[in-house]
């Protein structure tokens, strides 16, 4: 892009695990990830670096994530099934059994409260609307996994 970048590697933090350049290019900029962000990547990084790390991709692309894990051991990931509707694997890598809370951004789960089955256990879950998502209350297992099926509030009948 013909942009040097010596001025800002001068003044980045060494310790920052995410480091990041942004440069002012035209009508608008370009950020450089300065190393990979997965070296040495592991679940149970403290709660501050995963937030820096989360503000970061929000702050430079516009990012939110679909899903989200109140346990940092705990994963959720979203799928959409052939037949539209949204899955969310949860799985729990930890040895104990967890009740975590699984976020779902507005754009994943709509305006209206959404309802989401846990195929594991049968149960039907109401989601409740704070800090701007969707939350779902799951109990999984010591090391073991669910599939959320999630209902926007539009077509809430669920096929278990």
């Amino acid at each position: 892009f013909g942009i040097d970048l010596t001025a800002e590697l001068a003044r980045r933090d060494p310790s920052d695990p995410f480091p990041v350049i942004e440069v002012a290019a035209g009508a608008g900029k370009v950020a450089v990830l300065l190393k990979p962000w997965s070296a040495g990547w592991e679940p149970g990084r403290p709660e501050p670096e995963r937030r820096k790390a989360l503000e970061t991709l929000t702050r430079l692309g516009a990012f939110e994530p679909n899903v989200s894990s109140s346990h940092p051991c705990v994963f959720a990931t979203p799928y959409r099934a052939a037949d539209g509707s949204i899955l969310v694997s949860v799985i729990n890598i930890t040895c104990l059994d967890r009740e975590v809370e699984i976020g779902l951004s507005r754009a994943l789960a709509g305006d209206e409260a959404p309802m989401a089955l846990d195929t594991a256990s049968g149960r039907e879950i109401d989601a409740v609307w704070r800090d701007g998502r969707w939350f779902v209350r799951v109990n999984v297992g010591a090391l073991d996994t669910t599939v959320l099926k999630v209902a926007r509030a539009v077509s809430r009948t669920m096929e278990k």
